[in-house]
């Protein structure tokens, strides 16, 4: 499509998009060792994951990203086993965390097929750190547009990311 229009970034967009990547720099996914330590009910659960995700979430239609069903859809998926007598762990707050955090850009069964490469069965906590670190890397350096990027090249650029971390699942 030579010649089409192609909407720019313009400096203004560029000002606002810098703005908010500023404050997405601010976002904290935490390491193992900062969730939780007790167990906790369900209810506990879901305020955990939405707090983590408290500046996520507004991208979200009803600004929370989990609710109880979800949380029991996963389990029922088999990303975590069940609950200890109704109440979850840190291993289980770890996948679900990762579960809604993928589930953002991957359908369910890519996050299904993702949880069993990212977190061997036995190694959640090592799992859970490496992509902590990677995410919490990922956002303490944000990168605005530039003028010369557009939409196209910015959805693009999303696409290929999720792609190669599809490939690399085989």
């Amino acid at each position: 499509m030579k010649g089409a229009n192609v909407p720019k970034v313009t400096k203004e967009e560029q000002r606002q998009a810098k703005a908010a990547l500023a404050q997405l720099s601010t976002f904290h996914y935490p390491r193992y060792d900062q969730l939780p330590q007790e167990l906790l009910f369900m209810d506990g659960v879901v305020d955990f994951v939405n707090r983590v995700h408290a500046d996520l979430s507004a991208r979200s239609r009803h600004g929370r990203v989990i609710t109880r069903s979800i949380v029991g859809n996963w389990v029922k998926r088999g990303l975590t086993p069940p609950a200890i007598g109704k109440r979850y762990g840190r291993d289980h707050l770890a996948l679900i965390l990762f579960a809604v955090t993928a589930k953002l850009l991957a359908s369910a069964e890519d996050v299904m097929d993702l949880a069993a490469a990212l977190f061997p069965e036995g190694q959640v906590a090592v799992g859970h750190d490496r992509f902590a670190d990677a995410v919490n890397a990922e956002f303490s350096q944000p990168t605005a547009p530039s003028e010369d990027d557009d939409l196209y090249v910015l959805v693009a650029r999303a696409f290929a990311a999720k792609i190669r971390a599809l490939t690399l699942l085989g």
